[in-house]
């Protein structure tokens, strides 16, 4: 419907039924900056329609019911600055999806149903300002996959964490946490934190 319109900059398919995209379907709009395709119905994305838009910057595909990201990543999206993922049925999320997004700076995986993370992940993703992880089931956190964000970890199962955790971290300018036990945390060598909500 929309592969004639090239100049296309900014598409909202927000708030419909849409259970399914085809291969391709973006890749003819490569101006594309703005793809909302948030509230609808949506079991999986496949990343191969998007990954002609070299100009895409703002990614909305939150409050849909994917399950997983599949054939291929946002590599070659290289100037997107926000993605939200939030509000789906994610079991998992590979940072390698994004390892090439340099100028990623918020990213929202907030109220999906993940466990865990891979060490290590966010070490090419220098600019992430925002990170939001609430409402999940992780229980620890490696505080060492990032540095220097504001970090939501609310509404998860985490009971504890390990003394040392915060070593990376020398500056948090927002953390928020809610745990399920009172058991210690461990703040080592964090030097400054902007505000800690517990």
């Amino acid at each position: 419907i929309i592969n004639e319109c090239v100049e296309l900059e900014d598409i909202d398919l927000s708030n419909n039924l849409i259970e399914q995209l085809g291969n391709g379907n973006f890749n003819s709009n490569k101006k594309i900056k703005y793809l909302n395709i948030s509230e609808n119905r949506l079991k999986t994305f496949s990343l191969d329609i998007i990954n002609e838009c070299v100009e895409l910057e703002d990614i909305d595909l939150s409050n849909n019911l994917i399950e997983q990201l599949g054939n291929g990543n946002f590599n070659s999206n290289k100037k997107i600055y926000s993605l939200d993922i939030s509000g789906n049925r994610l079991k998992n999320f590979k940072f390698d999806l994004i390892k090439d997004c340099a100028n990623l700076e918020n990213l929202n995986l907030s109220d999906n149903l993940i466990k865990e993370f891979e060490y290590g992940a966010f070490i090419r993703n220098r600019m992430l300002s925002t990170l939001d992880i609430s409402g999940n089931r992780l229980k620890n956190f490696q505080f060492d996959l990032i540095k220097d964000c504001n970090l939501n970890l609310s509404d998860n199962l985490i009971e504890e964490f390990e003394y040392g955790t915060f070593i990376q971290n020398k500056i948090f300018f927002h953390l928020y946490l809610k745990i399920y036990t009172e058991k210690e945390i461990g703040f080592a060598r964090l030097t400054r934190i902007i505000p800690l909500t517990v």
